[in-house]
């Protein structure tokens, strides 16, 4: 008994430590959608919906712990479908980020590094290869200058380096203390735009509020997650969809006050989805903006500090002649 155990132990923990099989997850997604039998699936994706081992290694270890316990809500094909919907979502939310801050970025990191190697670097070579026309060159008003930038590059990496750590480790308390400052900050929209996207794609596919809520929950991040216990624990007690609906966003409960009075809301959650997707990128190209306005203003002033030590020499030698 104890030897079979051990063989399931050292199974799984082999499994793990393999490489996920590469997969078209969107077309994985749209052949579930378009309810292709099981058999089918396999011949053009190579993907055994009844095989675990397979699963597994498609998604994340995190995605697939949130499948499993989906699949105790409904079948299996449904949750692998939410998930999957969810994971493709996740990916089309990091490119837009990074398709708007990654030349900001890389400017930044280039005008930090380009900092240092002056500071570090060329002045001191400059300083002691003009030691020849008398004394040595006072160079501390620049070396401060840049000191000063590099120290407030610094700060901002460390900003970012610690809100990149509470977002990965401690999620919701960053989103609380963000929604206390701004209601309708960067996370908080990106939070509403997620929970449409998925309420309108499990809508589509059918089933209970419950369901969808459930749905939702176990296909989304500890923040979301969380924002879905609390509706569903609202609707638990005995409130209304319109009233529960306040956990995610306030503004949502006039769609759902109208599909109490029998109005299809689906055609107006996918326009608040559009103007929140928006409203989203437009900040995230806010920030972008100005990441690559100081990154201008730093590459401008080593410049002129360069063209500043650059001359010098002239000067010098205007004086001794």
């Amino acid at each position: 008994m104890n030897f079979i155990k051990l063989k399931r132990i050292l199974s799984t923990l082999q499994m793990k430590h393999l490489p996920r099989k590469k997969v078209d997850l969107i077309i994985l997604s749209d052949l579930l959608e378009s309810e292709i039998e099981d058999q089918e699936i396999t011949r053009i994706v190579g993907i055994d919906l009844h095989d675990e081992h397979q699963i597994r290694h498609i998604i994340s270890h995190h995605s697939y712990d949130c499948y499993r316990r989906l699949c105790l809500i409904c079948e299996s094909r449904k949750s692998l479908l939410a998930i999957l919907f969810s994971v493709n979502l996740n990916k089309i939310i990091q490119n837009n980020i990074l398709h708007s801050i990654s030349y900001p970025g890389f400017l930044f990191a280039f005008s930090f590094i380009m900092m240092i190697f002056v500071n570090i670097t060329l002045l001191p070579l400059f300083q002691s290869s003009l030691l020849f026309l008398g004394p040595k060159l006072d160079l501390s008003f620049y070396q401060f200058s840049i000191y000063l930038f590099i120290g407030i590059d610094s700060m901002i990496i460390f900003i970012l380096i610690t809100i990149i750590y509470y977002v990965r480790y401690k999620p919701t308390q960053l989103y609380n203390q963000l929604i206390n400052v701004n209601q309708h900050n960067l996370w908080a929209r990106l939070t509403i735009h997620q929970f449409c996207e998925k309420f309108i794609y499990f809508y589509k596919l059918g089933g209970s509020i419950d369901l969808i809520l459930k749905q939702i929950q176990w296909s989304s991040g500890q923040v979301l997650n969380l924002r879905c216990h609390d509706v569903l624990k609202s609707l638990e007690n005995g409130n209304s969809l319109t009233l529960a609906i306040k956990y995610i966003d306030n503004d949502l409960q006039a769609y759902f006050k109208m599909n109490e009075e029998g109005i299809d809301i689906l055609k107006y959650l996918i326009h608040h989805t559009k103007v929140q997707e928006i409203m989203m990128v437009d900040q995230i190209k806010k920030y972008g903006r100005v990441l690559l306005a100081y990154s201008y203003l730093t590459i401008l002033f080593m410049i002129v500090i360069l063209y500043q030590i650059m001359l010098k020499p002239i000067e010098i030698m205007e004086e001794l002649l």
